[in-house]
């Protein structure tokens, strides 16, 4: 048992790819488990149960075990309600597993690396499964899921090479990272239209996903953009899309991409590593930006990252921060410049003087009247004495010949 768990932390890694049955002995073996659970730890056969005061959980099943098991719906009169995380990991010769209809929940990496088995029916009862909770199930060729299942969670599925369709419930809004990665036969996806967010490598090295591309450079599901990884050119999003998953452009050879005001949110390294992006416009002023949204590359040390490219977008969005925190240079598209607060085309000791007195003001009770887009020269959320503090550094800066913008000189501070 101690080596099942030492082998679950290299879950992370993505990896590539029979015993006997044993006499089971008759009698059951029950022992107090950790006082603080107020259960015990009963094994009949070849599965170790916690049992508690109302329910029990399968917690292990012996790695020698082989052919079908079944769990029962009860252990010592109360009922078998969860699979917990690990508890069948590395038994490879299972060829199956009979769930009872009182399971409401299936633990992270649960049935990791059963390679002999084949099928999985998860009763309508089970309200979760865990992450890697099936991976690198080598013979998985069939699986039922449960209609009251709400995410399908992280690398789940992945690497299970045999599966060649899922349907996914209709109670699913969510599919997160990496869930069907490396279902190499996996070529039909039912996928419901309640499903509005998608994760990362989702469906990367599928059949199904190599389908959608013969088709188009971009791969919808619903109102996401999944993966458009084989884009190249100029590319214009579609209006009315809310999300673009983490990598979609990742590697691409892509030059030039609109975002459309719809889009709501973009994932982890959305536009990372296209080396020949040279500008990306984000139209939506507070779209979600993550810390690793774009770059062409990474420097000499193999770590930094670094883009060479624009960044359009309306001054005080989040694109434009995300372009200060990284140094990124950023090209306003609304003709409007941060920190000219009387828009009389310098960034000066009068706009610094502007922010103070509203900020004064506000904090007595008055109305703020300054356009926050262009007010909030640090971008932090408020208009007060940072930002006039910030616009007068600018001022001095440009006293003394500076001629970068106030975007770029603060990015650089």
């Amino acid at each position: 048992m101690m080596i099942k768990k030492i082998l679950a932390g290299v879950l992370s890694v993505l990896v590539l790819g029979g015993a006997l049955p044993g006499a089971w002995p008759a009698s059951t073996v029950m022992t107090s488990i950790a006082a603080e659970s107020d259960g015990t730890e009963i094994v009949e056969g070849s599965l170790t149960y916690g049992v508690y005061p109302d329910h029990a959980e399968v917690t292990d099943c012996d790695t020698e075990a082989a052919g079908e098991i079944t769990i029962p719906s009860q252990v010592s009169g109360v009922p078998v309600t969860a699979i917990g995380a690990n508890a069948f990991e590395a038994c490879l010769s299972v060829t199956g597993v009979d769930l009872p209809e009182t399971l409401t929940s299936i633990g992270d990496r649960a049935f990791y690396q059963c390679q002999a088995l084949t099928s999985a029916d998860i009763p309508d009862s089970v309200e979760t499964i865990g992450y890697s909770a099936f991976a690198d199930c080598n013979k998985l060729a069939s699986v039922k899921l449960p209609a009251s299942l709400t995410v399908l969670e992280s690398s789940v599925f992945m690497m299970c090479r045999k599966l060649t369709s899922v349907k996914i419930p209709d109670n699913v809004t969510k599919i997160e990272d990496y869930a069907l990665i490396g279902c190499l036969e996996l070529e039909e996806i039912q996928i419901p239209s309640s499903v509005h967010s998608v994760g990362m490598g989702v469906f990367s090295g599928t059949k199904w996903l190599d389908e959608r591309f013969a088709e188009s450079g971009m791969v919808f599901v619903n109102d996401v953009l999944a993966d458009s990884k084989i884009s190249d050119g100029d590319i214009t999003i579609p209006d009315g899309i809310v999300s673009i998953s983490g990598g979609t452009f990742l590697n691409s050879g892509i030059t030039s991409a609109v975002v459309p005001a719809s889009v709501k949110e973009i994932g982890f390294e959305g536009f990372y590593n296209c080396p020949n992006l040279k500008s990306l416009t984000i139209l939506s002023p507070d779209c979600e930006i993550t810390q690793r949204l774009v770059c062409n590359g990474l420097g000499e040390d193999n770590v930094t990252p670094y883009y060479t490219g624009v960044i359009r977008g309306y001054t005080g969005s989040t694109v434009q921060k995300y372009a200060m925190d990284n140094g990124y240079t950023f090209v306003a598209i609304d003709g409007r410049e941060l920190g000219d607060i009387d828009s009389d085309g310098a960034i000066d000791a009068s706009d610094a003087s502007a922010i103070l007195a509203e900020y004064a003001a506000v904090l007595t009770g008055a109305a703020p009247t300054i356009d926050k887009s262009v007010g909030d020269v640090n971008i932090d959320g408020y208009v007060d004495a940072s930002d006039a503090s910030a616009i007068l550094q600018y001022f001095a800066y440009t006293q003394t010949g500076g001629t970068d913008s106030i975007t770029d000189f603060l990015s650089s501070q």
